[in-house]
C-alpha cells in the first residue's frame, strides 16, 4: 500500500474547514449526482471526506470501478493532493501498481496478511517483491513519468 508523507507535521498545517475544490478536480463538477461519470464521484466523494479535517485519508482501491479515463484523473487528482503541504498523510491501497501516484513516498508489501517489503518505495518496489508478493512471475518498469506499469512474464 502506497503512502505519501505531508511535507509539514499536522499541527503546523491548520485547517479551514474545506478544502479547495481544485485540489482534487471538482473545478467543473456536473450538476448533479446522477449525472456524474464515476470519476467525478469518487473525487466528490474525497472531497466529502476532506470537509472533516482528517488527520490521515486512507483510500481503499479507490479506482474500483473507473474506467481508463476516470482513473487517470483520479490518479492525477490523488498526486495533486499528496504534494499539497497542508493536506494529510495520504494512504492508498491497491493491488494495481498504475494506480500509484507519482507522489507516493513510501510502500507496505503485504501478502497473506504479513509483511513482506516496507519503506521508500524506490528501494522497495520492484519486479522481485512484487512477484513475490502476487506468487507470479512479473515486470515492472517504472515510467519516463514516474508511474509504474506490471505485467506476468510469460
Amino acid at each position: 500500500m502506497p503512502c505519501a508523507r505531508p511535507a509539514s507535521p499536522p499541527s503546523s498545517r491548520g485547517g479551514t474547514g474545506t478544502r479547495r475544490p481544485t485540489t482534487i478536480g471538482l473545478a467543473t463538477a456536473s450538476a448533479g449526482w446522477a449525472s456524474a461519470a464515476s470519476g467525478e464521484r469518487q473525487r466528490v466523494l474525497l472531497a466529502r471526506t476532506l470537509m472533516n479535517e482528517p488527520a490521515i485519508v486512507l483510500l481503499d482501491e479507490p479506482s474500483a470501478r473507473l474506467d481508463l479515463g476516470g482513473r487517470e484523473q483520479l490518479v492525477h487528482a490523488l498526486d495533486d493532493f499528496a504534494t499539497d503541504p497542508g493536506a494529510p498523510p495520504l494512504v492508498v491501497v491497491t493491488h494495481h501498481v498504475d494506480d500509484i501516484p507519482t507522489s507516493m513516498t513510501h510502500v507496505l508489501m503485504l501478502r497473506d496478511g504479513r509483511v513482506l517489503r516496507r519503506g521508500p518505495i524506490d528501494d522497495v518496489l520492484d519486479a522481485a517483491a512484487l512477484s513475490e508478493c502476487f506468487d507470479l512471475d512479473l515486470a515492472l518498469e517504472r515510467r519516463p513519468d514516474g508511474r509504474f506499469n506490471a505485467w506476468a512474464r510469460r
